[in-house]
């Protein structure tokens, strides 16, 4: 049985994501045996591996969208914050009959409560259209992803966040998100390679079949 502890810490801490003795199965198999892992806001923490590795997995499970077969989840924050984790994952989707200008001004309006920046990430990912039925997948999936990205929580946790994006956007979301790390936990779960203007950070590789390894930026 899994407990999912959300503890909450003085100000002056960071906030911090952890596991214990983490096991997940998917199917009739273990991705994950026994893993032991925390990070901490002020770097990103790049969960990479090839497809089937688990990374998914443990996203949704840090993100409190899953139970694992065994093991510890928490999440802490200062005293002022609940320690709520802003998730993404390419799966999700946005009710075709939302309007994109009713959902483009609620991302307004919660950036304004955070970075500020992705408004930003609207007016260069988006064009104009009446409903988010009408938008291609890649537009839908930008604008959701842009939402997520406005939260202000203290825990940001994207699956695969660059997919569909141009360079220009590819380089528009890692500065963001080098941005937001500094005050929050920011983990992203990537089969792309990590981008090389990221110069510091964590990088935790699952591999299928392999004992997770942990590395430190540059590689």
């Amino acid at each position: 049985m899994a407990h999912v502890c959300n503890a909450v810490r003085p100000s002056a801490a960071p906030a911090t994501i952890w596991v214990e003795s983490l096991w997940i199965r998917r199917n009739r198999r273990y991705v994950l045996e026994g893993l032991n892992w925390r990070h901490w806001a002020g770097e990103i923490a790049w969960i990479v591996g090839e497809n089937g590795a688990g990374k998914s997995s443990l996203l949704r499970i840090l993100a409190g969208r899953a139970r694992p077969e065994r093991g510890r989840v928490g999440r802490a924050c200062s005293r002022a914050a609940s320690p709520e984790a802003a998730y993404y994952h390419p799966g999700m989707r946005l009710p075709p009959e939302a309007r994109v200008q009713d959902v483009k001004g609620l991302v307004a309006g919660l950036a304004s409560q955070s970075s500020g920046t992705a408004d930003v990430l609207l007016a260069l990912w988006t064009r104009e259209r009446k409903e988010v039925g009408a938008l291609s997948t890649g537009e839908a999936k930008r604008l959701l992803l842009s939402a997520v990205l406005a939260r202000p929580a203290p825990f940001l946790l994207l699956d695969e966040p660059y997919e569909h994006l141009s360079d220009g956007g590819r380089e528009v979301l890692t500065k963001l998100l080098m941005d937001r790390c500094r005050g929050s936990v920011v983990v992203v779960a990537t089969n792309q390679p990590v981008p090389e203007c990221v110069r510091s950070g964590r990088v935790l590789r699952l591999d299928v079949g392999g004992v997770p390894s942990e590395e430190r930026l540059p590689l």
